[in-house]
């Protein structure tokens, strides 16, 4: 009859600290089988997987803005091709309804692509296109950033703003390259 009596303070703890030792696998368990924690963290993940390609595209860009010849802007088809790969993942996660493709990534990449084939040194208009590319994309990583807003989603204020920009960045590469083509 030794529980007849009071509980110790010294047997107390050991009872807590063995149903935090059962308890808590227990939960992440049944957490783990909804899928629901699993799926945000996927997605969250994968933001930022995206956010740090984006990121890495406007040094690359930087990059080739300084290049002297085409044969120089291979690190940076790669980087397009890296940011529209993952941006691509994260489209089918959130459907391509609510989020959809970035056009500049695949412009700039038709650019470098062409004067990739052209094998000559860059102009001064081609260096400056990559520069003013670099400008802008950095500017859209404040709002890339703030895109995906946790358990509720896309935000759709900063979808429609990163869409304007991806717009305009557009619009001014095939201005650009209508000099260059």
């Amino acid at each position: 009859m030794a529980f007849a009596g009071r509980v110790r303070p010294k047997h107390m703890l050991m009872i807590l600290v063995l149903c935090m030792v059962i308890g808590w696998p227990l939960y992440q368990l049944m957490d783990l089988r909804s899928g629901h924690s699993v799926q945000r963290d996927a997605a969250k993940l994968l933001h930022e997987v995206a956010l740090f390609q984006l990121e890495m595209l406007v040094g690359s860009l930087e990059e080739a803005g300084l290049a002297e010849h085409a044969a120089q802007l291979e690190p940076l088809m790669r980087q397009l091709y890296a940011f529209q790969y993952v941006h691509g993942r994260l489209e089918q996660l959130y459907g391509s309804d609510r989020l959809g493709m970035l056009s500049a990534p695949k412009e700039l990449l038709q650019v470098a692509t062409e004067l990739q084939l052209r094998a000559r040194p860059l102009k001064g208009a081609e260096r400056e296109l990559f520069t003013e590319s670099a400008r802008s994309m950095a500017e859209m990583i404040a709002v890339y950033e703030r895109l995906v807003r946790g358990r509720k989603g896309i935000s759709s204020q900063h979808l429609e703003q990163l869409r304007k920009m991806d717009q305009k960045l557009v619009e001014r590469i095939q201005s650009a390259t209508n000099g260059i083509r």
